[in-house]
């Protein structure tokens, strides 16, 4: 896999939900599925659906989530029922198939530790989706502690 490090902003306008983090894989797909009946909504997109995902916390049993579509910059007019976030950061940068998302994330885990980086545990992680003949790719942003 090649990896990359980025500065990126990130406005997703979507829906935000909280669950058990253990359920995120049951629960995520679950408000994105509600999220799409809406997305006629948002007049100005760029078409690439995401998430943001709060870290895991082993202090924590809950964890938050957005699931939604991206914007190029913060839209001036949000429907009602729906959520802007926007997240900026430093990320490490990896891409592979949607069916071997947990493998993505592991060998994007194991570059950071690989190249003297640190992972952020305080800041999201975003993951975008991108549909194609072969089956669906997702794009993860993996957040990195700067360096003073």
């Amino acid at each position: 896999m090649n990896v990359t490090i980025e500065n990126a902003t990130f406005h997703l306008i979507g829906l935000t939900g909280k669950s058990l983090f253990k359920d995120f894989g049951h629960e995520v797909p679950s408000l994105a599925s509600r999220f799409l009946r809406r997305i006629s909504e948002i007049p100005v997109h760029t078409g690439v659906e995401a998430g943001i995902y709060e870290p895991y916390n082993p202090n924590k049993v809950h964890g938050l989530f957005h699931v939604g579509i991206l914007t190029e910059k913060k839209p001036s007019f949000v429907p009602d029922g729906l959520t802007m976030i926007e997240v900026s950061g430093r990320y490490a940068v990896g891409t592979g198939k949607m069916s071997s998302i947990s493998e993505v994330h592991q060998q994007l885990n194991d570059w950071i530790t690989s190249k003297g980086h640190i992972r952020s545990d305080k800041d999201y992680i975003i993951e975008t989706y991108h549909p194609e003949p072969d089956g669906e790719r997702v794009t993860i942003y993996l957040p990195l502690q700067l360096r003073n």
